[in-house]
């Protein structure tokens, strides 16, 4: 995945997203309908993220939640570029 891919991802589909300050480290977490989850898997399942414990989210009523720092990391993107802040 590019940041590109990621950026289009996003905006292509509506993607909300929101920063978060947890313990004085921000994160961002995005929240993916239910239905672009196959998409999602498609960018992102080239990466070691699912080797070991695999990759951790929450299931809510409709959509994962994903925080996209670690994820960001592993494909070399700088989340900073991608995720505008309010």
């Amino acid at each position: 995945m590019t940041d590109l891919d990621l950026y289009k991802f996003i905006k292509d589909n509506s993607i909300e997203y929101h920063w978060s300050s947890i313990e004085n480290e921000e994160k961002v977490f995005m929240f993916i309908p239910i239905y672009f989850i196959e998409e999602f898997y498609q960018l992102i399942k080239s990466t070691y993220l699912f080797d070991e414990e695999g990759l951790s989210c929450n299931l809510m009523d409709g959509y994962f939640v994903f925080e996209m720092i670690d994820i960001c990391s592993s494909f070399n993107i700088e989340y900073e570029k991608i995720f505008e802040r309010d």
